[in-house]
């Protein structure tokens, strides 16, 4: 009786933990739930590129914006754009840039002539004397030919070489000769207040009235520096 009794108990038993097995099979430990979570977050995230996205959309997957080619090449086009246009603009400055110590046309002076060194393309030594408009006498210390890129009225500029220029020291202004351009063949033409100086139909220069005296308008240009052959006058 007694044995009946223990071996019933042992077949309860054995069945109540069979039944708490399978329950525990079903369910995943805490253990593995906090692995596979662990496991999620660790996962690499997938490379997108911020700049592709915004400017290439569709485009941005599998790269980041710091490995861009796209972005690399927009930025070093971006550069050699900049360069191009500030080479522009330096030689738009070079070709605008309003020559300093301009000349003077004069109707009265027998020569050519020029107080300032650094307008002389070419200088060689040369001694006398001129005499100004008031009679002062003025020492020559050279004589040589200068370049001048003259603004025409109509934009142009009309770039030629001037030879035997005096050169004196003690001029108040550079002086353009009419009595030396008359010699070669050149007209003097007179409207308003501009004087052309014409030679086969082609106007040379221009000379403009500043109220008292007619200045001769020039450019400082890339031309006056590579010139080689020009009108002698």
């Amino acid at each position: 009786m007694a044995s009946n009794k223990e071996s019933s108990a042992t077949n309860t038993a054995l069945s109540a933990f069979q039944q708490k097995q399978k329950r525990d099979n079903k369910q995943p430990s805490s253990s593995n739930a906090n692995n596979s979570s662990s496991s999620s977050s660790s996962s690499p995230k997938a490379k997108e590129c911020t700049w592709c996205k915004k400017h290439h959309p569709g485009k941005q997957a599998g790269h980041n914006w710091n490995d861009c080619y796209k972005l690399k090449k927009h930025n070093e086009d971006k550069k050699s754009g900049k360069k191009t246009e500030e080479a522009h603009m330096a030689s738009e400055d070079a070709n605008s840039q309003v020559r300093q110590h301009p000349f003077y046309f004069d109707t009265g002076a027998t020569s050519h002539m020029c107080p300032y060194p650094d307008r002389f393309e070419s200088i060689e030594p040369c001694s006398g004397s001129v005499r100004s408009s008031s009679r002062a006498l003025m020492t020559i210390k050279g004589k040589g030919a200068v370049v001048m890129d003259c603004v025409l009225k109509d934009g142009s500029v009309s770039s030629f070489r001037v030879r035997d220029v005096l050169f004196v020291p003690e001029l108040e202004r550079p002086l353009l000769s009419w009595k030396k351009i008359q010699g070669l063949g050149y007209m003097m033409i007179g409207e308003g207040d501009t004087i052309s100086i014409v030679k086969n139909g082609k106007t040379t220069l221009q000379a403009v009235s500043d109220g008292s005296l007619f200045k001769v308008p020039e450019k400082l240009t890339l031309l006056s520096l590579l010139m080689t052959t020009g009108i002698k006058l």
